[in-house]
């Protein structure tokens, strides 16, 4: 055991540890879908997204050697599959309207927006110092503003038309777990590689109605909840201090 402990503290020793760096940054990469948010199996359930953009301020805070601060204002956006979010859009309408007969030549006008959304994160950061690069995990958490993309239908056919609307924007408790490294040429400027997982839910608010021309449009309603998450992978300029 001695003799265990003895080889660590000459390992150790030999890496050379030097104080970690407090910094400020500006990071940016992919955003890429994780699980139901990537997923299309359901218009209600499925947030239908692509792998999109994402840009980071944030910054370290050393208080004591190896543990400190972390936070971070941090802007995504995903595109969405839009022919495929279309083409279940109507057949979900198909089933919300079984009785309106729908035909295959109906005209149909569809238009949809993406996902973005802004988080203010904070929480504590751990972090290891080896000559010129900074090995740091972090585990923060807060606000995350979120905008789900807007999807607009409109259907029609003979004497009636199907229309259907979602939109929504919800404030939400997000939370973010990540790894990264830090390389300090020199001790004014350094390079970070991010790696992040973001998690966080969205309400979208859903309306459709039908109208036969009788003026008597049967109007359906609903809000339903999205859950997010995606990985970061970012890349980015530190400013030391």
């Amino acid at each position: 055991m001695k003799k265990t402990i003895y080889t660590l503290l000459v390992l150790l020793t030999g890496l050379n540890l030097t104080a970690q760096k407090n910094y400020m940054g500006l990071s940016m990469g992919g955003s890429f879908p994780l699980g139901t948010y990537a997923n299309e199996a359901g218009v209600n359930t499925t947030g239908y997204a692509l792998t999109g953009f994402t840009l980071s301020f944030n910054g370290n805070y050393y208080f004591i050697d190896h543990i400190g601060f972390h936070g971070a204002i941090n802007y995504g956006m995903n595109s969405v599959d839009e022919e495929k979010l279309k083409t279940d859009w109507v057949a979900h309408l198909k089933a919300l309207y079984p009785d309106a007969d729908l035909p295959d030549d109906a005209v149909i006008d569809f238009t949809t927006l993406g996902w973005l959304y802004v988080n203010a994160l904070s929480g504590p950061v751990l972090g290891l110092s080896i000559s010129k690069f900074t090995i740091e995990a972090r585990a923060t958490a807060g606000l995350s503003y979120i905008r789900p993309p807007e999807r607009n239908i409109r259907i029609t056919f003979r004497n009636t038309e199907i229309t259907s609307f979602a939109s929504g924007q919800s404030m939400a408790f997000g939370y973010q777990l990540g790894t990264g490294i830090l390389f300090t040429p020199n001790n004014v400027t350094g390079i970070r590689l991010a790696f992040d997982y973001f998690s966080s839910t969205a309400k979208i608010d859903l309306e459709s109605h039908i109208d036969e021309g009788l003026g008597n449009p049967v109007i359906s309603t609903e809000t339903v909840k999205f859950p997010i998450s995606t990985i970061h992978l970012t890349l980015g300029l530190a400013y030391l201090f």
